[in-house]
């Protein structure tokens, strides 16, 4: 059983792998080809195993090739289409497995996955930024005007956050009202970066005419300094901006 499901799953990959490379058209070929050769080879083994006569031989052989030819194109098709469909189903899987469902961006195993890696990798002359932000009020904002207006405002928040990020950093949706950024940028482009933060939480659309404001909080990270403990100096800086503010947080 074990050698068989290693055949199978090498099988499939090798005609995942062609199909994404060569199409549909590459997998039919394929089969079909691979089918005919072993028709053909099967039935002039078994003629020769039988002792048929030449005659019928050439029949045998006819008759393979043309019932091969009639099925596997159309089979092989199948099997593509199947494949493709495997294909597309495997990638949706893995993005709603890194992504939130309703902001799109990164969820916590991916954003600390992938930021942790990229702190493991920083050297000196780069520097990165933690950020934590979350809106204030939200319980509010969700027990006056519902949860649509409070989707909503985390979607707004995200995209705003997802803007202001660009390509040098990372944005995640950790749950709830709470986000999470690393940035990754020259140390002369700080201040800047952490100032198009700031300015992308500032009245937050919930609904017409309904907006709200997010906090933020950022820390500095240090070469060698862990994803952990730079999240905690930035949480600590959201308590602190929340404090002035006198913003609550739930």
């Amino acid at each position: 059983m074990a050698v068989t499901r290693l055949v199978t799953g090498s099988l499939e990959h090798r005609l995942i792998e062609l199909n994404r490379r060569h199409g549909t058209r590459g997998v039919v070929g394929v089969i079909t080809a691979v089918s005919l050769f072993l028709a053909e080879s099967l039935t002039a083994l078994s003629c020769a195993a039988t002792a048929t006569p030449p005659q019928f031989v050439v029949l045998a052989l006819l008759i393979a090739g043309v019932v091969t030819l009639a099925v596997a194109p159309l089979s092989s098709y199948l099997i593509a289409r199947l494949l493709q469909d495997l294909t597309t189903a495997h990638h949706e899987l893995s993005a709603l497995a890194h992504r939130d469902p309703l902001t799109g961006l990164h969820n916590r195993r991916a954003f600390f996955a992938e930021a942790t890696e990229r702190l493991a990798g920083a050297v000196d002359g780069r520097q990165h930024v933690a950020a934590m932000i979350d809106l204030d009020h939200f319980k509010q904002l969700n027990d006056t005007h519902g949860h649509a207006a409070g989707d909503a405002a985390l979607v707004e928040l995200g995209r705003r956050l997802s803007g202001a990020v660009g390509a040098d950093g990372i944005v995640a949706r950790l749950g709830g009202d709470e986000f999470a950024v690393l940035l990754g940028v020259a140390s002369d482009e700080a201040a800047g970066r952490i100032a198009a933060l700031a300015h992308a939480c500032r009245d937050v659309t919930a609904l017409p005419g309904v907006t709200v404001d997010g906090s933020l909080g950022t820390a500095a990270v240090p070469v060698g300094m862990g994803l952990d403990d730079a999240l905690q100096r930035a949480d600590l800086a959201l308590y602190r901006a929340k404090a002035r503010r006198g913003a609550s947080r739930v």
